[in-house]
């Protein structure tokens, strides 16, 4: 089996583009919403079914909410963020590469509200933990792209939904990509 990349999607995507316009027109708490209930939703049950005893991403997303309703980043806070990315770095063995990107897409989204550019990094590694969990570790990258796809327009999708016109505090990002 090759080794799978650790994001899946496109640049080019249409949907990471319109993503790419719409995030910086909302503020922090919508974008750290959006992704926390997004993982929550679509990634955590990808974690948890490889590693039901392993709580730490779960614990992720808790600290995630409590973060974005303060605006405060705690001690605990961090631990927790950092705990789950330790998670996703131990069960990357090549093993469960669903898991892993789960694990990364819910680490990136807690820490949306101190990094305002993770709410479209964790959009590429919440597409590679549908994509890998749908298709298996053996499919050629033109499955796993347009498995990306599909997920990437359902995210964007979702913070249309939720987004705010006019939000008085919309965050600053600079695109590096």
């Amino acid at each position: 089996m090759a080794k799978l990349k650790k994001m899946q999607g496109r640049l080019e995507d249409p949907s990471v583009q319109a993503l790419m316009e719409l995030i910086p027109t909302q503020n922090r708490e919508t974008l750290a919403r959006w992704a926390i209930d997004w993982v929550r939703d679509h990634c955590l049950s990808i974690w948890t079914a490889d590693f039901p005893d392993d709580n730490r991403p779960a614990r992720a997303l808790e600290a995630g909410v409590v973060y974005y309703s303060t605006g405060r980043k705690t001690p605990a806070i961090r631990e927790a963020i950092a705990a789950a990315t330790a998670a996703a770095r131990e069960a990357d063995n090549g093993e469960h590469p669903a898991a892993v990107a789960a694990a990364r897409a819910i680490a990136t989204a807690a820490a949306i509200p101190q990094t305002p550019t993770n709410a479209l990094g964790y959009t590429f590694y919440a597409a590679a933990a549908y994509a890998y969990s749908s298709a298996g570790p053996d499919q050629k990258q033109a499955v796993y792209d347009s498995l990306a796809s599909r997920e990437l327009r359902q995210m964007l999708l979702a913070l249309q939904r939720i987004a705010v016109e006019g939000v008085a505090d919309p965050v600053t990002v600079t695109w590096n990509c």
